[in-house]
């Protein structure tokens, strides 16, 4: 996932750095006609090509997880010596009989879409807030019904996470400050 979520990081770097354009262009097209919001859009793409920015690049490293997601559940959950083995208190197989597991998964997950949206461009405010609450419950709400195991996955996965977005984000500044000099 790391080499995705490096892509993703440039392209929200890209997106931070056209955000004054981009607030030209909505300011010149305020009209709801059709025709301005079709001339908006034209020249909305054209503005993200020419800076190598791309809209849907923030939900690839998602669409990938997903599968693997879903293998490790099945592998869990079919495979006897993984669904038999246990860690610190933890039945992999079984769901966290003290929900410490969901709850610390929850919190990795809300620390870790503060942390990689802190500098995300063009993000409304209120959309930051309802992922940074929406994301959390959805862990924790899921990983209270599923298999120990799984939820290990997701809270390493988001620990892992913040950990290199605070990297990339070190990375990519010093990189930044370099080049303006």
């Amino acid at each position: 996932m790391a080499p995705l979520n490096v892509l993703q990081y440039k392209n929200q770097l890209s997106n931070k750095r056209i955000q004054p354009q981009i607030q030209q262009l909505k300011d010149k097209y305020k009209d709801k006609d059709p025709e301005s919001q079709q001339q908006y859009q034209r020249e909305m793409m054209e503005l993200l090509k020419e800076n190598g920015a791309t809209p849907l690049m923030g939900c690839l490293p998602l669409l990938v997880q997903l599968p693997v997601f879903s293998i490790v559940y099945y592998a869990i959950r079919r495979i006897d010596e993984i669904s038999a083995s246990s860690f610190l208190w933890l039945d992999l197989g079984h769901t966290d009989p003290y929900f410490i597991l969901p709850i610390a998964a929850a919190l990795a997950t809300y620390l870790q879409t503060r942390v990689t949206q802190k500098d995300v461009a063009g993000m409304n405010r209120s959309h930051a807030v309802l992922s940074q609450i929406l994301s959390p419950v959805m862990v924790l709400s899921f990983g209270i019904f599923s298999p120990s195991g799984l939820v290990l996955y997701w809270m390493t996965g988001s620990l892992f996470m913040i950990f290199q977005s605070l990297v990339l984000k070190k990375v990519f500044q010093e990189k930044a400050v370099l080049e303006a000099k």
